[in-house]
């Protein structure tokens, strides 16, 4: 039963690190498709909650793949309420 929670946590891992470069590249085409045609979100927020989900999904893939050490845990975590809340108020401002 071991062996089988942990190929689950790598599998989880892996694909919560497959969705973190996934709306990295969303971001990116994104970018590149306002330089060159001009387009833009629909609202100006989704910016914003796609970063917040792509830095959530990639602290826990960091933290499911790594099996960082405690310190390490509270400094991914630590980072993590940081740049979500503040994220989150221009968010919230916007």
């Amino acid at each position: 039963m071991s062996q089988v929670k942990g190929l689950y946590i790598k599998v989880t891992g892996w694909m919560l690190l497959l969705f973190a470069v996934g709306f990295f590249c969303l971001q990116m085409g994104c970018l590149y498709a306002h330089e060159r045609f001009q387009a833009e979100y629909v609202d100006d927020r989704l910016f914003y909650f796609i970063n917040i989900l792509c830095f959530i999904f990639l602290a826990l893939a960091i933290i499911l793949l790594l099996k960082p050490s405690k310190i390490w845990l509270w400094a991914i975590s630590g980072l993590a309420v940081v740049f979500i809340l503040a994220s989150g108020g221009l968010l919230v401002q916007f």
